[in-house]
């Protein structure tokens, strides 16, 4: 019985240190938390370890981060994948979507709140507009209207004056026909004819008003259809759009030579009133032809270009964000007790058979020593 105790006793104190002495080191990892003193003597093995080397632990996770996790090629290549750049315009295309078929004001997703925020944008807005007009009539005023577009825009405005000749003649025409256009004529040939005295009474007398207008109509729309007046008017507006075009920009868009005056009325009438329709135009009240061009054309292009940009600007991109020293702050303001709480509930079944092992090799060694004490 001796001999069983002899060797019983050891193997139960030695699982007993084993793992005792695991679980204890197990937490010593954490607790305490802070240092401990008697008197000005601080106890040795405080505070914890992970506590103690907090500082050095945050500044070489941070430097871990950027060196070997988060690295520029790593981004690069990220920016650069074909998937990545499908999926953020599928997003984007799915919020359109979104937009479009709800109510959504388009403000509203530049703009986050009410009253003071929207009445701050319109400010800005509209002094904006007003500085870009000060500066755009101060670099332009006595530059003709000509320098604002390339040579192939007068070219293609001038091949439309024809077009533009046989519309007014036609809606010309068309009005004479009418009744309103014959009153009108009639009248007017009326007043003519009775303010040339006895004679032009006479003629009214004898003819009739109606008479008058039934035969001088016809003539008149007869004539609108000549060629020779049709290529008159083209030739008459062609002439008129190119004196307008070599105008200076004073005289052209600015008739009162004030340019003061004009910013003045776009900044307190045109460009707010812009502003205020902007403000209440919804994203389903945009254009189809507007909806089709941001989803088949503008959203992927611009999703890709993005993209571009940011993997040829990584580096400048990692400077900004500063991702080694935000790693390293949060590292330090983590709560000590929450990141225990993490890390025992990740490797909480890793940490058991640690204490376990404890138990066993405690118990084995106690064994042995059970054995050699009891030969020797």
């Amino acid at each position: 019985m001796s001999i069983l105790y002899q060797i019983l006793i050891p193997t139960v104190v030695g699982a007993l240190v084993g793992g005792l002495t695991n679980i204890l080191a197990i937490k010593m990892l954490f607790h305490p938390f802070t240092a401990i003193y008697i008197g000005k003597w601080r106890l040795p093995f405080t505070p914890g370890l992970i506590p103690k080397r907090r500082e050095e632990i945050a500044d070489r996770l941070g430097k871990m981060v950027i060196d070997h996790l988060l690295t520029a090629d790593v981004l690069r290549k990220k920016f650069q994948d074909p998937e990545l750049i499908r999926q953020l315009t599928q997003v984007f295309l799915d919020k359109l979507q979104r937009k479009t078929a709800g109510s959504d004001k388009i403000i509203d997703f530049f703009v986050s709140g009410q009253g003071e925020t929207k009445q701050k944008l319109r400010t800005n807005f509209c002094d904006t507009g007003q500085c870009l007009m000060e500066t755009f009539f101060s670099k332009y005023r006595e530059a003709p209207l000509s320098a604002l577009f390339s040579p192939d825009v007068l070219i293609r405005l001038e091949g439309k004056v024809p077009d533009v000749s046989a519309l007014l003649l036609n809606d010309l025409k068309a009005y004479l026909e009418s009744d309103a256009g014959r009153r009108l004529v009639g009248q007017a040939i009326t007043d003519f004819i009775g303010q040339q005295g006895f004679i032009g009474e006479m003629v009214l007398k004898i003819a009739g008003k109606n008479t008058v207008s039934r035969h001088f109509v016809p003539g008149v729309t007869d004539m609108l259809e000549s060629p020779v007046l049709k290529q008159g008017l083209t030739d008459w507006i062609t002439v008129e759009l190119r004196r307008f075009w070599e105008q200076p920009i004073s005289q052209s868009l600015l008739p009162c030579g004030s340019s003061s005056a004009a910013t003045n009325f776009l900044r307190k009438t045109v460009i707010p009133g812009f502003f205020d329709q902007l403000t209440g135009l919804t994203w389903a009240e945009l254009p189809p032809a507007l909806q089709r061009s941001l989803r088949d054309d503008w959203i992927p292009r611009i999703t890709a270009r993005g993209a571009a940009y940011l993997a040829g600007h990584v580096h400048d991109l990692l400077d900004v964000l500063n991702l080694e020293q935000l790693v390293s702050q949060q590292v330090r303001t983590f709560s000590l007790s929450e990141l225990e709480a993490m890390i025992f509930s990740i490797s909480k079944k890793e940490l058991k058979m640690i204490a376990r092992l404890g138990y066993l090799l405690g118990g084995i060694i106690g064994l042995l020593q059970g054995i050699v004490l009891l030969l020797f």
